[in-house]
């Protein structure tokens, strides 16, 4: 009796370690974009852009969270709040980019939050 319940919490034990072993390897690897390190790259500035672009977005979904059950009043000003950080967002990468002499297109984009259409602008890199 003795036998079977030690080889029962040995089989126990080797599986919960076969478990473990498989799920370490099947666990997707985390990958970290690094920007260039050379801030005058062009490589960097299209780093630069694309960081900029996914703030613009982050900002826009915070502003359609935001406008989810609130009045015109609200929606007027949510709009106004978002017109502000993607123009200060695309303000600070176009500046940016002009140092480094690199132009910066936006691309509007027509969205709606609240019923209201507000203008979004992701940008790109010109020439590439």
């Amino acid at each position: 009796m003795r036998r079977s319940r030690r080889i029962i919490a040995l089989t126990t034990v080797l599986m919960m370690v076969l478990f473990v072993g498989i799920a370490l390897c099947e666990a997707e690897e985390v990958i970290v974009y690094e920007p260039p390190l050379d801030p005058a790259s062009a490589d960097f500035i299209e780093w630069k852009v694309q960081e900029a672009n996914a703030k613009i977005w982050e900002t826009f979904y915070q502003a359609e969270k935001k406008a989810e059950g609130a009045d015109e009043a609200e929606i007027g000003e949510i709009i106004t709040w978002l017109e502000g950080k993607i123009e200060d967002i695309a303000d600070r990468t176009i500046d940016f980019a002009e140092r480094h002499d690199a132009t910066v297109e936006c691309e509007p984009e027509t969205r709606y939050i609240g019923g209201q259409e507000v203008l979004v602008d992701p940008m790109k890199v010109a020439g590439l």
